[in-house]
This record gives structure tokens, sequence and C-alpha cells, in this order.
């Protein structure tokens, strides 16, 4: 983008300093001189053939410019949205790394919670059981009529 200004401020500039230049503004005059070799005479159509010439490479390389130009807009818009894409894919793989982590947590919380079951059923069965013998004295639940 950056490339494409200079270049068209390069070619303002190239382009004002060849319509400053005298020989191309305006014709030598022959005003008080008397022309005695006709060689030495201004081709006004040779004049006009060469600006026409000039401005024709002119329009063509406004043209390539353009064209550049709307090259790199369109590798603009395709850069955007591809940033678009990746932030969207980010912020989606953060809430699923968050989600991954509350899970880990609950899974290290059923652990845990698995330990104190077992810890508490083994104090349960050493409380109920004889101390003597080793039967297990502890009352079955009645099944639920």
């Amino acid at each position: 983008m950056y490339e494409m200004n200079a270049k068209i401020r390069q070619f303002q500039q190239m382009a004002s300093l060849e319509l400053a230049e005298p020989n191309h503004c305006e014709l030598p005059s022959t005003e008080g001189e008397h022309v005695r070799d006709k060689s030495k005479t201004v081709d006004p159509e040779g004049i006009s053939k060469e600006l026409a010439d000039k401005v024709s490479n002119i329009e063509a390389e406004v043209q390539l410019l353009e064209e550049e130009y709307k090259k790199d807009l369109l590798d603009h818009d395709k850069v955007r949205q591809e940033l678009a894409d990746v932030q969207a894919k980010r912020a989606l793989m953060e809430a699923v790394m968050g989600e991954t982590k509350q899970l880990q947590e609950l899974g290290e919380r059923a652990a845990e919670l698995e330990k104190v079951h077992a810890s508490l059923a083994e104090e349960l069965q050493r409380r109920y059981a004889c101390p003597g013998c080793g039967v297990n004295n502890m009352p079955v639940p009645e099944a639920a009529n």
C-alpha cells in the first residue's frame, strides 16, 4: 500500500517535471529571427505525436499502477479475512482449553472423592468388625418395599 502511494507520488512528480520543461510547454519562438535553414524549424505534427506518445505511455503506466493497487486491495481483504478467521479460532481454542481444564479438575475431584469413600468404607468395616473373631457386625440395610 505504501509502495503504491510512493509510486503514484513519483509518477506525479515526473509528470509535473516533464510538463514544466521549456521545450514541452512552449514552442521555440522564431520572432525576430530569419530562418535560413528549414531543418531547424519546429514540426508541430512531430511535437504533437511526441506528446501523444508520452500521454499514452503515462496512461499505460497509470493503468498498470491501478491494476497493482486493485491487486493489493484484494490481498489486503484476504489478509483481513484470514486475521478474522484466526482470531475466531483462537477464541474457540481458548474456550475449549478452559472447558478441558474444568473437566480435569472435576476428574481430580472425583478421584479424591473415591479415595475418601474407600477410606470411610474401610473405617466402617473396621468399626463394625469384632475385635476378637473379626466377624463383620454391620447391619444389612433392608431392601425398599
